[in-house]
């Protein structure tokens, strides 16, 4: 259990550090639209994600921080993270249909 925690802290911290310098700033311009984020531990990285253009929320006034992601968010996600955030238009998963916003 210890060694698989370690191996997703480190992956992360790689991941971060792919990361621009400017990445990290949180601007007084990204006030959260989301009804479901104006209080909890995960508000400051709600603020990070939604200033940085990561995730733009369920809707225009839900987040669901407490919700599940699936495959097609995370993909969605890593792209942002990686400054694409386009789509990427051959897909291997036999289960995804084509030309969808994922």
């Amino acid at each position: 259990m210890i060694k698989k925690i370690s191996v997703l802290v480190i992956v992360f911290l790689m991941l971060l550090s792919t990361l621009p310098i400017n990445a990290f700033v949180i601007t007084e311009e990204a006030k959260l639209p989301f009804a479901d984020t104006r209080s909890g531990w995960f508000v400051p990285a709600v603020e990070f994600c939604y200033a940085n253009s990561i995730m733009s929320g369920k809707s225009a006034t839900v987040f669901d921080p407490k919700g599940n992601t699936n495959r097609e968010q995370m993909m969605t996600v890593l792209s942002m993270l990686d400054g694409d955030g386009e789509t990427y238009p051959q897909c291997s998963f036999t289960d995804v249909k084509q030309n969808v916003w994922y």
